[in-house]
Order: structure tokens, then sequence, then C-alpha cells
């Protein structure tokens, strides 16, 4: 029961940051489109994505690689990130050549305007992302979290410094970033211990061969991703309009809320993962009953389906509410999106018991279907039946990821609770999702799901709660 504990205890701390995080952004994004002018704005964010893009090309996703090697009980942790560190120093050194000599032609456009700023952007997130990772691999998650708050709010107090106290422009919004992140590597070089790790550790060749193995597939996973978050809204804008564009992004909004809390369980269920995935295999081939990997899956599966069938039950009324009169067609939209975070949900429990396996292949083969289903269906859909259609891409592309993980991730993790229930549960979402989605009885339907997935899995509800009780009676017992 202590295991589950953790799992809830890292799942709120992990939230906790990556909430605060999000509302800090949020309230910096109307700082932007009001003082930096809409063609300043579009290279600010094109020269972002772009490193976005270059970090996992010149990291050949290391960060990853220091994370789940430095939780491995049979490496050093201080080998595993001297080797992190020292990898990254000859794509930082190529790519500085790279930019001095070709970064002034006309054909590299704000990345060549701004290039002393892309270099030192990409790299400072690199070394950052080595640098927090391995602190989440010593479990110092306080810190973690503490880490992704302080840095986004430096961040926006720099912004609002430099962008409207000293109206520094597109300077002044590269600069915060770079502060930002130097402020970050010195918290985390102090509090985290950085420095005195790495002087311990030694340079260990197999080791980091053993880690590219790992992190190599990863780089091609972020960028499919990359592209996975973007072609819907650029074939949006350029098949139908801006408009059409606009609607389709506010309706991600609600969906994008259930995906944080997702991606907290994830941030912390990977430590899990990896510290029982050892155990959790002697329990799976010996078929036993109750482990923790599928305990933890049948928890997060019952909140994913009730939190879900909640949503919907709420849709038709609150997001007019919520987005305003003008995107009232977003409440159509919102249902399948939602769906969408349903698969990507289940896709986020098995990428973690992959990166426990270290088989993380399967990640990337699962990612590049989802992104070459996506794009097809897209280019397919969008003009045909309009954002309804990027709508069913975007499902249909999160499902068959969802679906490859579940199929080549059984043998590493059973789903204990059974293919056929599985498939009811994902019929009832299915159905309501369709009522609310046309507007027919959509909260009655949910309502009504809500009480079939309850009935379906009440014997299972009525032991987890029985075994939470005997918990607690033990632990008041031994005081």
């Amino acid at each position: 029961m202590d295991k589950y504990k953790g799992i809830l205890k890292n799942t709120f701390i992990f939230g906790l940051g990556i909430v605060l995080s999000k509302v800090i952004i949020s309230l910096m994004l109307p700082l932007y489109t009001r003082v930096l002018s809409t063609a300043e704005y579009g290279n600010a964010e094109l020269l972002v994505n772009i490193s976005a893009v270059a970090v996992p090309i010149c990291s050949a996703a290391i960060p990853s690689a220091v994370f789940r090697f430095g939780m491995d009980k049979d490496c050093s942790k201080c080998d595993v990130l001297k080797c992190g560190v020292l990898f990254m120093l000859w794509p930082a050194g190529l790519l500085a050549v790279l930019l001095a000599v070709f970064g002034s032609m006309p054909i590299f456009g704000v990345v060549g305007e701004y290039s002393l700023f892309f270099y030192l952007i990409t790299f400072l997130t690199i070394f950052r992302s080595v640098f927090y990772l391995y602190v989440k691999a010593e479990e110092k998650n306080i810190l973690f979290s503490a880490d992704v708050i302080l840095y986004n709010l430096v961040l926006a107090l720099l912004n609002v410094l430099f962008l409207v106290g000293f109206h520094m422009g597109l300077t002044g919004f590269f600069l915060s970033i770079v502060i930002a992140n130097v402020f970050s590597i010195v918290l985390l070089c102090i509090c985290g211990r950085i420095l005195p790790d790495l002087g311990q550790g030694r340079w260990n060749t197999r080791l980091l061969k053993t880690m590219l193995g790992f992190s190599i597939p990863i780089i091609f996973t972020d960028i499919a991703w990359a592209l996975i978050n973007a072609t819907d809204k650029v074939m949006i804008t350029n098949r139908i309009s801006e408009d059409a564009n606009g609607v389709y992004s506010a309706a991600s909004k609600i969906p994008a809320i259930i995906l944080m809390a997702t991606n907290a369980f994830a941030e912390a269920w990977v430590i899990s993962a990896i510290q029982n995935y050892d155990e959790n295999q002697e329990a799976h081939h010996s078929e036993k009953k109750d482990n923790l990997f599928g305990n933890v899956f049948f928890i997060f599966h019952l909140i994913i389906c009730f939190l879900t069938l909640f949503v919907y039950a709420i849709n038709n009324a609150f997001v007019p509410w919520f987005l305003g009169e003008d995107y009232k067609a977003a409440a159509m939209y919102t249902p399948l999106l939602m769906l969408s975070v349903v698969f990507t949900g289940y896709s986020g429990y098995y990428s973690s018991v992959f990166s426990a396996a270290k088989k993380t292949v399967h990640v990337m083969v699962s990612v590049l279907l989802g992104v070459g289903a996506n794009v097809l269906l897209n280019l397919w859909l969008i003009p045909k039946i309009g954002v309804i259609g990027a709508c069913i891409a975007t499902v249909i592309s999160s499902m068959i990821t969802c679906v490859y993980r579940m199929i080549t991730g059984k043998k590493y993790a059973g789903m204990q609770l059974g293919i056929v229930k599985w498939l009811i549960s994902m019929l009832v979402i299915g159905v309501s999702c369709a009522a609310v989605s046309y507007d027919r009885y959509g909260t009655l339907v949910s309502l009504a799901g809500m009480l079939i997935v309850g009935a379906m899995y009440a014997g299972r509800i009525r032991e987890m709660i029985r075994k939470v009780i005997q918990y607690r009676r033990q632990k008041s017992e031994m005081r």
C-alpha cells in the first residue's frame, strides 16, 4: 500500500508543478500579444519551436537516458551524469561552428538573425534537462517541481522587465529565456548537489553506448509528437480559415486540462514503474493477480473513465459558458478531442512501462504510426468535413498509438481488468461522445455510462476499498 501512496504523493507534487507553470504561461500570453507585433510574436514562436525540435536532435535525447539509467540500481548515478554532460560537449561545439559559418545565410531567417540566442536557448535547455532529470532520478521530486515553477516565474518576471520596462522587443524575449535557463541550472546545481556528483563520476564508454541505445529512438518520438501537435492546426488554417483554427484551438483547452492530470500521473508512475519493474515481471510471469502494475492500471482506468464521462455530462452547458458564445461550436469538437486524451492517457501508462523495460523502440514505432495516420487522415478528412475531420484524425491516430502499445506492452505489464471489460468501457465512452457531440441527451447518456462502468467493476471497487480500510486499521494499531 505504501507504493500506491508514493505514486499518489508524487502525482500531487508533479501536478502542482505542471498546473502552476501552465497558469503562469497562460497569464503571460496577453502580454506577448499586446507588446509584440504579430510578426514579432510569430518570429518568437518560430525560433522557440525550431529550438524545441533541435533539442532532441542535438542532444540525441540523452537527458531521458540520464533519468532512466540514473534510477538503475546497477549503474552509478555519478557516472551516468558525467557521461551525459561530457557527451553534450561535442554537439555544442559542432552547432557553434555551423551557426558561425552558415548562420548569416538568408535561408535561415529568424534563426540566422538571432543565431546566438538560438544557440544559447538550445544548449541551455539541453543542459537544464540533463540536470533536472538527474534530480528526478535521485527522487528529489519537490526540487524538480519547484524548479519547473521557478523557471516559469523568473521567465515571466524577466519578460515584464525587458518587454514592458526596457522595451527590448524580441531581444528581451529571447534574453529572458536564456537568463531563466541559467537561473534554473544554478538552482539545480546548488540544491541538487550536481557539481559534487559530476566530480565523482567517471567516463564510461560502454555505459554511454547503452544510454544512446535507449535514447536515440526518443529523438524520433519527440519530433513526431511535434508534428502531431502542429499538422492539424496548420491544415485547418490553410484549408478552412484562421477563425476555424481559433475555434479548434479553443476546443482543445478543455481536454488539455485533463491531459495535465494524466501527464502528472505519468511523471509519478514512471518512477514507480522503474523501481518495481523486476518485481512486477516475476509476478506477471507467475500470473499473480495482485501486482503493482495491474492494480495501478485498473485505478488509472477507473479514474479516466469517470472523469471523461463527467466532463461529457457537463460539456454542452459548460463549454459555451467557459469559452464564450463565439466559441459555441467548440462544444461539438471537445468530446472527440477528449476521447483522444483518453487514448493518450493509456499510451502514457505504457510509455512508462517501456521506459522501465528499456524498450523505447516500441514508443518510437507507436508514435511514428500515430503521426503517419494523423497526417494522412488530416489531408483526407479536413477538406471533406472540415474541423470535425481534424478531431476524428486526432482520435484515430491516438487510438492507433494506444493499441500498438497495449499489444506490445502486454509482455511487460498486464491490464488485469480483462480486455472485454476494457472494450465495453471504451464503447460506453464512445457512445457518450457521440451523444454529446450531436447534443442528443448527452448528459443522461454520460451519467448512465458512469453507472454502467461502476456496476461492471463494483466487486473490484469494493475489494479495493476493503484493502484501504484494512491498511488504515493496521497503521492505527501500530501507533
